[in-house]
């Protein structure tokens, strides 16, 4: 995690089968699959 940032990015197993990384919008609690191609864009 980096402190202070709004988003987190966790690479996982389940997100890797699903194709990505799953961002986290932590104000919002809101999170989605995202192509590792698009991650470093929703930062």
């Amino acid at each position: 995690d980096l402190i202070g940032a709004p988003t987190r990015i966790i690479i996982s197993e389940k997100s890797l089968v699903a194709g990505g990384a799953e961002v986290s919008d932590l104000k919002s609690e809101k999170s989605e699959i995202a192509a590792l191609s698009e991650v470093a864009q929703k930062i």
